[in-house]
């Protein structure tokens, strides 16, 4: 499998997987910028199913040109440097993160950066691994911590969360998240198998039922706070008196 290649995949829109239900988030005819676009397998739904408008941006030259199909315009850049936003030139109506923050070295800060092009009433879209998964718990359990090629610990991954670790984050860069599902594989997940079969009877049955361990993926929508005017409008003769001191608007 190429670099290019390795995130590229195909999904039924109106499936339950990640990237669908991610792209039902984002919602349709919308500007979207989708950070790590990877070969653009997203692009292409938002693009033909949700008839929105999307600009790529990609560390890979090749995936970024296999991108370009689906896209008004690839960016290739990469995201673990500051101002690597630099070349964007317009705001958009959705920001999408999918399985990119945990692959960031300093993800707040690139996900603060990112949000200077967000319009004031657009929304961003993250989904992330859990690292709380039962899977992980159980590979700990036996001491072991091991990488992969692909899933949840793809050997990539170098920055972790669970949701509630996701939500502080998006909250200290000024969002407020108002929508989250999760991917639930239950207790178990072929990927850990070999751990499972290791676990005390105790132990196992402990994990059937820690309810933080059955989601494997976590997707957040989140927005700008709406920012009430609260300051009490001036009273008649307030207003009597601005209009005497010409000082009214």
């Amino acid at each position: 499998m190429t670099d290019a290649l390795k995130y590229d995949y195909a999904f039924d829109p109106n499936d339950d997987s990640t990237a669908a239900r991610v792209c039902r988030l984002v919602g349709e005819h919308k500007q979207v910028l989708e950070l790590g676009c990877a070969a653009g397998a997203m692009s292409k739904v938002l693009a033909h199913h949700y008839h929105c408008t999307v600009t790529g941006v990609e560390f890979n030259p090749d995936a970024a040109q296999l991108a370009r199909a689906f896209c008004k315009e690839v960016v290739i850049t990469d995201l673990d440097q500051a101002d690597s936003l630099r070349a964007l030139d317009q705001s958009f109506e959705v920001l999408v993160f999918a399985d990119v923050l945990e692959h960031l070295r300093d993800p707040e800060a690139r996900l603060r950066e990112a949000l200077h092009y967000l319009s004031p009433t657009g929304h961003v879209v993250v989904s992330v691994p859990n690292i709380a998964h039962n899977g992980v718990l159980a590979q700990l359990w036996c001491g072991e911590f091991n990488y992969a090629e692909t899933g949840l610990l793809d050997r990539t991954h170098i920055h972790f969360f669970t949701a509630a670790t996701l939500q502080r984050m998006l909250e200290r860069v000024g969002l407020e998240v108002d929508h989250i599902e999760t991917i639930d594989t239950g207790p178990f997940h072929p990927e850990f198998a070999k751990y499972w079969e290791q676990l005390p009877p105790e132990i196992y049955t402990l994990f059937q039922h820690n309810t933080p361990g059955q989601p494997y993926q976590i997707i957040m929508r989140a927005k700008r706070p709406v920012v009430i005017d609260d300051t009490p409008s001036p009273s008649l003769w307030q207003r009597v008196q601005q209009r005497l001191r010409g000082t009214s608007s």
